[in-house]
This record gives C-alpha cells, structure tokens and sequence, in this order.
C-alpha cells in the first residue's frame, strides 16, 4: 500500500470534520500550474512542493496530491503523489 493512502486514511475521520490539515487536491494543469482542491482551483503562488533527495517532486495532469496546510487553507505544502 501507498504510505501516503494510510497517512489519508488515519485522517479521515478529521477531514470530514474540516479540522484537518491533511487533504488532496488533482493537478489540472503543470505550465502554469492549477491544483483542484475541493471546489476551489489554486495555483503556484497557493502550492509549495518540498525537495526530495533528487530535487522537486515531479507532477503532471491528472496527478493528486497529498498535501498540508497550515494557515486555513492559503498555502499549501506538498508531501507527495498517491
């Protein structure tokens, strides 16, 4: 199983209480960059991917994303592909 599937499974119960700080959102489109999350549409000024030992996450359309934010829903921080 995917790590990341059981990090949003662990959170599922929260989510669905919109107390948490874990969610996905789909990539609609790479240059420029449009994340859906829920309803809303955000972009590379709204998305901040984290470096991993090979340099930045690579997405393309269609991906979702595991994510987090910290400031109610303004930035988001992306931890990894499911």
């Amino acid at each position: 199983m995917n790590p990341y599937e059981e990090i949003l499974k662990a959170t599922e119960t929260e989510q669905k209480e919109g107390s948490s700080v874990i969610t996905t959102g789909t990539v609609l489109s790479v240059i420029p960059l449009k994340v859906k999350v829920g309803e809303l549409e955000y972009d590379s000024e709204d998305i901040k991917f984290l470096r991993t030992y090979s340099g930045l996450l690579q997405v393309r359309s269609g991906d979702v994303l595991l994510m987090v934010t910290l400031d109610g829903r303004q930035t988001f921080y992306v931890i990894g592909r499911i």
